[in-house]
């Protein structure tokens, strides 16, 4: 966290003038965390929205190292997996994954609902591939969310086995991807095309 906290806020455009730096929300993220650390209140009170008691600490504890500042985001999905009594390994799977996919959408609902999800499917073992496809899928649920401004509920795993959870992102994918039957499916359903 330090390292990603002494990383610049700005970088250089081809024209020389400062602009924000493609990390700047993680590095204010790692020197707000920092200074909660060193302020001598607790962390995780200063952070409850984020955390639990028990993320807070495995947080503190991590030992992800610094490859970029997104390496914080890692290291915050591995709490919050360490906590869900994910294992070690799957924890560090997990995290890498979600750090890449959710580096903006970190504390969406939705992805916390996701990682429950996973904490509650028995015998997950999904690889990185599989896992990388259903959180494009999330990607596109926390996007329609948006989009409808609140308007329609946002996707719940509540109720979802990874049975069925693996057929709707394949489903997506298939209705994403040209010449791979969305089309025709969509048509089935009545959907303009």
């Amino acid at each position: 966290m330090l390292w990603t906290a002494l990383e610049k806020e700005t970088v250089k455009d081809d024209k020389g003038r400062d602009r924000p730096s493609p990390d700047f929300n993680i590095i204010r993220l790692a020197k707000k965390w920092i200074r909660d650390i060193t302020s001598g209140v607790s962390f995780y009170k200063s952070n409850t929205a984020l955390f639990t008691k028990a993320e807070a600490h495995f947080f503190l504890l991590s030992d992800i190292r610094y490859t970029e500042p997104s390496s914080v985001i890692e290291q915050y999905f591995y709490a919050k997996c360490l906590a869900r009594k994910l294992s070690v390994k799957l924890s560090l799977s997990t995290a890498k994954v979600f750090s890449f996919k959710f580096t903006n959408d970190w504390d969406n609902p939705i992805v916390t609902g996701f990682l429950d999800f996973i904490a509650r499917s028995d015998g997950f073992e999904t690889g990185k591939l599989e896992l990388g496809d259903i959180c494009d899928f999330v990607l596109a649920e926390i996007k329609k969310h948006k989009k409808s401004r609140g308007r329609q509920p946002p996707f719940s795993f509540s109720g979802r086995t990874m049975t069925s959870v693996l057929a709707l992102a394949n489903e997506w994918h298939a209705d994403i991807i040209p010449g791979t039957g969305g089309t025709e499916r969509a048509c089935r359903r009545g959907a303009a095309v």
